[in-house]
This record gives C-alpha cells, sequence and structure tokens, in this order.
C-alpha cells in the first residue's frame, strides 16, 4: 500500500513529526503545518506504526545536541546479578563531560515498546534505570522520563540524557505531585502500542524490552517478577524476607504494583490512565478497573526487575504512612469497590498477628534476635498505615497536592 498524504507537526521544542497515511479517507486533520524547524542534523528518535487496515507512520526527528553535553554514563557493574544494592551505586551515574556524535543519516527503527519510568527527586535511582534500559539488546523501544517537578538535579539528569540519547525523553508533570500523574504524562508521551512502567532506581536485564513485548503478544495487562536487593542492615533483611509478592498480588488481589506492570495501548484506551487524585494504591485501583472492563491480569515470572529493598527505618515509616493515606482516598472516591477497614475498627492498632507475620516472611530469620525486631517493624508499619490513614482523613484536601489547582 503505497503513501498518499503526508503531514508534517510539531510535538516537542526540538522535536518535528512527520506522518505518513496509506489510506485516502484519513480526515486532514491529520495533516498539520510544520510547528518547528528542523536543523540538517536531525536524528531520528521514533517510529509508531498504527494498526488496522490503515498504516500510519509518524517519525520523529529530533534535534541532536549541542557540541558538548552533558550526559550521564556510568553504569551499575553488577546490574543484573543482584548483588549491587543501592549503597553500592551511591555516587555514580553522575554526568560528565562527553564530545558529541558526528553527524549521521536519518534511520528509521520501528517503536513497539515505551518504556515510562516516573521519578521524583533521585538523580542516583534515575541514572541506574535509564543506563540499564539503554543497554537493551533490541532497539524497537523508547523510554519515557516523567518527571514530578523534582527540585534538585534530578531534571538536570533527565534532560541530558534526552539531549544526548534519542531513545530517550523526557516530560515534566510540575503542576500534580502524584506518581500516578506522572505516569500518566509519561502514557500521553509515550509512542508504542506497549506501555511498560519502571520505577526510578530499579534495573533490568538486557532482554528486558523484549521480553516484555513478548509477554503481552496474546495478552494485554502482565504484571512482571520483582526481586529485592537488600544489604545487611535489621531493616533491608527484614524487607528482603518479607519480599515482594507480585504472584500473590495478581492471582489473590487483582493488581500489579506500577513497577512491573506492563499494559497494551488498547486498553489504555479501553479504562484510561491512572488516579491522578490518589498519592498510593493507584496501582489496586487500576487493576480493579481493568477487571471490571474484562481485562485479565496474568503473572509474567520469566520477566524480572530488581528493586533496592528500603534499608531504614523512617523510609520504611513513610512508605505505609503513604499507603495510608492511599487507602482512606480509595475509600473516599472509589468506595462504592473497596472494601477499606474502618478507621474505628480496633485492629487497625492491634499488633500483628503472629501467625501471620510468620506466614508473610519469604525467608527464616537467622537469628531469634531478628525474628523479634523483624516483628516489631512489622506492628510499626502497620500503625503508621493507620496513622496516615488517619491524617488524610483529616486533611483540607482528599486528593494528591496540585490537583485541580489549575482549573
Amino acid at each position: 500500500m503505497s503513501v498518499i498524504e503526508a503531514g508534517l507537526f510539531s510535538s516537542e521544542p526540538n522535536e518535528c513529526d512527520i506522518l505518513l497515511v496509506s489510506r485516502p479517507e484519513v480526515p486532514d486533520m491529520l495533516l498539520r503545518p510544520v510547528g518547528a524547524a528542523v536543523a540538517s542534523d536531525a536524528a531520528v528518535g521514533s517510529v509508531r506504526v498504527g494498526a488496522g487496515d490503515a498504516i500510519e507512520t509518524v517519525i520523529r526527528l529530533r534535534r541532536l545536541p549541542p557540541a558538548t553535553t552533558r550526559a550521564p554514563r556510568s553504569a551499575p557493574s553488577s546490574r543484573g546479578t543482584g548483588r549491587d544494592t543501592r549503597a553500592d551505586r551511591r555516587g555514580r551515574g553522575r554526568p560528565r563531560d562527553v564530545e558529541r556524535r558526528p553527524p549521521r543519516w536519518w534511520t528509521v527503527t520501528a517503536v513497539t515498546t515505551s518504556v515510562v519510568v516516573p521519578v521524583y527527586n533521585d538523580p542516583d535511582g534515575l541514572s541506574t534505570t535509564v543506563e540499564s534500559l539503554l543497554a537493551q539488546d533490541t532497539d524497537d523501544y523508547e523510554i519515557v522520563v516523567a518527571d514530578n517537578g523534582s527540585t534538585d538535579e534530578t531534571s538536570d539528569i533527565a534532560a541530558a540524557f534526552a539531549d544526548s540519547e534519542p531513545r530517550v525523553r523526557h516530560v515534566v508533570e510540575g503542576d500534580v505531585q502524584s506518581s500516578y500523574a506522572a505516569r500518566n504524562a509519561g502514557i500521553e508521551a509515550a509512542a508504542g502500542d506497549v506501555i511498560a512502567f519502571v520505577d526510578a532506581d530499579m534495573w533490568v536485564e538486557r532482554d528486558y524490552v523484549r521480553g516484555v513485548t513478548r509477554a503481552v503478544a496474546d495478552r494485554e495487562y502482565v504484571g512482571c517478577r520483582v526481586e529485592l536487593v537488600a544489604g545487611d542492615g535489621t531493616v533491608a533483611r527484614y524487607r528482603r524476607a518479607s519480599g515482594f509478592p507480585i504472584e500473590q498480588y495478581v492471582e489473590e488481589h487483582g493488581f500489579a504494583p506500577t513497577c512491573c506492570l506492563v499494559v497494551t495501548r488498547h486498553l489504555l484506551d479501553e479504562i484510561g490512565g491512572f488516579d491522578a487524585r490518589l498519592v498510593s494504591n493507584g496501582d489496586l485501583e487500576f487493576g480493579r478497573r481493568a477487571r471490571r472492563a474484562g481485562f485479565a491480569l496474568t503473572y509474567e515470572p520469566d520477566v524480572t526487575l530488581y528493586h533496592p529493598a528500603r534499608s531504614t527505618l523512617r523510609s520504611v515509616l513513610s512508605q505505609n504512612y503513604r499507603i495510608g493515606r492511599g487507602r482512606e482516598q480509595l475509600r473516599r472516591y472509589h468506595g462504592e469497590r473497596f472494601d477499606v477497614r474502618p478507621l474505628a475498627d480496633p485492629r487497625n492498632v492491634l499488633p500483628v498477628h503472629p501467625g501471620r507475620f510468620a506466614d508473610s516472611l519469604d525467608a527464616p530469620a537467622a537469628r531469634r534476635r531478628d525474628l523479634l525486631v523483624w516483628y516489631v517493624i512489622a506492628c510499626v508499619q502497620k500503625w503508621a498505615r493507620t496513622a496516615g490513614t488517619l491524617a488524610q482523613r483529616r486533611a483540607e484536601t482528599a486528593h494528591a497536592d496540585g490537583y485541580g489547582e489549575s482549573d
């Protein structure tokens, strides 16, 4: 089928898209004028090929960076081994001066998969994640860094990657302080028909993109395996022992955490993105919504992502406090679909049941003292969630900061 219509339109300040349509009945509105000039040394960033009886190809042209740019280059030496911890990576991934690559002729690679990486104030974690994604053994993908309005050097790191790597795009969601709002911004910018999500600070194997693309070849909603990588501290050992039971989440609770989630564009078109009002539990709400729409969630154990375990009590309690806030938001916005325990229920403040605590551990404690400390941590986690729920109920606004303020 030959190309019979063509048009140019701008997407970003330094980008220009060429739209080629292979059927005459496509509306003229798709053929837009040129909105941004593209320099003679432009490089092809991506191509999207539409499905169906029409062939719609978008060739994204991107300016190459100036003569010298600062881009992250250093990568973890043992990323896929499961032995490299966050502490080991501290200080790596800092940008350094690199020479500009020589001009090249335009080349075209179809973008099948878009990997969305939400981030907020985590430059080291972002460097780790993007470097592992750039080391993939395939070319049919892009990386969309979705910055949630970072206030440190994270934005500079993301911009440096985007300037030096045509495969990387940098979008900013600075209005709504919610990781789900950032993911939605990434979805909107993504060109692929497969959308995968990886949290900043995680890393993946070299065949990750091929694995997730293959996983949704006959499915539309997949949760992948996550391996926690922990140091030797008491909190880190507890987090590693308590595990990250993705298969249990998928099979018993009907959702997959967003850090290992893979969906199709078709699913997103049908049910929409994440609820940006939520500060936590957005993956659970998304999962229930997908299930109600008839989409089956499956677990994919052959695709593994590596996640550094939280190593301080402060970070563990902060996470659980946020989970508690999210539960209260679920009750407020989606109470008809969620059986959220009433705040006055005495189980919210009782210690964790010892038997359930023991069942929750993937690995036994090496010492009796560790088991006792772990149990105390589990109880404090529970109380932090209760405190978060109470605080959210008393909050002046029920939604994430910034949501609706620009309306």
